[in-house]
């Protein structure tokens, strides 16, 4: 199975473990928060990078590679074994592994990693993966394409390109909001040929930004590999409707997606949900006679602005929630944002996930 980087994500969080998996594009895209839901799935619940053994196939070679990914689950529990250099492999390693995969261990999951500089992409010089290993992967596992390749692989002539740029640009414009070039292309480029994803995936983009206006290369990275802000409205709304196990199983994989060193990671969290706190300050006023006095000017985030998918979830859960609620959990978020940096808080995970139950709505 061949999949690209917008349902990259979708797919591990939902589908059965393959044997292999192939990662394939520059180094720069984030891969290790595909890497970490790998390990999750196949380790346990919350294993990282740190758990995953590493070879480079340059130095030690396919056959011995094949050999420790039949060895490992004798130290019991789940393996995934990260090979990096593909393009050592020959056609005698293709057929070694080939051979494997007819009766892969059952603990161990292979996973491939080929990258490479992004300016060799643009510049047509990318190192080839050799086709066998491709087509194999492909029969047997999956192949994760993450290559913002030109838009010509997918047919796009250079007439149409610019069509296709005109028309994101008209649709960022409608919710005051600018796309980069390389931004818009890079949409059109992991869209393949389909409008319909298209428009959606810019949909998203402009929803992810919040207020923001200029939408960047980064941030369609960001909603390719990952949408932290969607998962912190389902993680609201899994607390405002007392679900607390399904909020701290969201939680639990947001930790883990972020590529952000685990000292940031509490903060980053913190400083997501204080945001989307205000706009549920901001949504239930709207509503009473407390308008503006919970929030001075400066603090406050421009509904309006928003995309209409985030003002119907905000319109929501504000209801749900209230004013007060609302305004303790700012208070409690506040709190743990200035516990955090002043660095007395000594296991933030942990610290999270409590603020978390404690938001949970009544």
């Amino acid at each position: 199975m061949k999949i690209d980087a917008y349902n990259a994500v979708a797919f591990l969080k939902r589908e059965a473990v393959m044997p292999i998996y192939l990662l394939a594009g520059p180094g720069d895209f984030p891969y290790e928060g595909l890497l970490r839901m790998i390990a999750s799935r196949v380790i346990s619940s919350d294993a990282g990078l740190k758990d995953i053994k590493s070879l480079d196939l340059s130095v030690s070679g396919l056959a011995d590679a094949l050999d420790e990914a039949s060895t490992l689950s004798l130290f019991g529990g789940g393996q995934v074994l990260l090979l990096r250099s593909p393009q050592a492999v020959s056609d005698a390693d293709i057929k070694l592994l080939k051979q494997y995969l007819e009766c892969p261990d059952p603990a161990t999951v292979i996973v491939i990693l080929f990258t490479y500089d992004r300016e060799e992409e643009q510049g047509g010089r990318t190192p080839a993966l050799r086709a066998a290993l491709a087509r194999l992967v492909e029969e047997r596992g999956v192949y994760i394409n993450l290559t913002f390749a030109s838009g010509k692989k997918y047919g796009h002539d250079a007439q149409e390109t610019e069509r296709l740029l005109r028309l994101i640009g008209e649709r960022g414009r409608r919710a005051d909001k600018r796309f980069s070039r390389s931004a818009a292309q890079m949409l059109i480029d992991m869209a393949g040929g389909s409008a319909g994803l298209l428009f959606s995936e810019a949909d998203k983009a402009i929803a992810y930004v919040g207020a923001k206006e200029e939408i960047k290369p980064a941030d369609i990275v960001a909603i390719g590999c990952y949408n932290a802000e969607a998962d912190i409205f389902e993680m609201i709304d899994g607390l405002g409707q007392g679900k607390r196990a399904q909020a701290l199983k969201i939680f639990s994989r947001l930790w883990e997606m972020l590529t952000i060193p685990d000292s940031g990671k509490a903060i980053y969290i913190v400083t997501m949900l204080a945001r989307h706190f205000r706009f549920l300050l901001q949504g239930a006023a709207l509503k009473g006679e407390e308008k503006g006095r919970f929030l001075p000017e400066d603090k406050k985030i421009s509904l309006a602005a928003q995309h209409p998918f985030v003002q119907r979830k905000i319109t929501l859960q504000a209801a749900h929630y209230g004013l007060q609620r609302a305004a303790q959990a700012l208070v409690k978020l506040h709190q743990l944002d200035r516990d955090l940096k002043s660095g007395t808080v000594i296991d933030e995970r942990s610290s999270v996930e409590l603020l978390l139950v404690s938001l949970q709505s009544e």
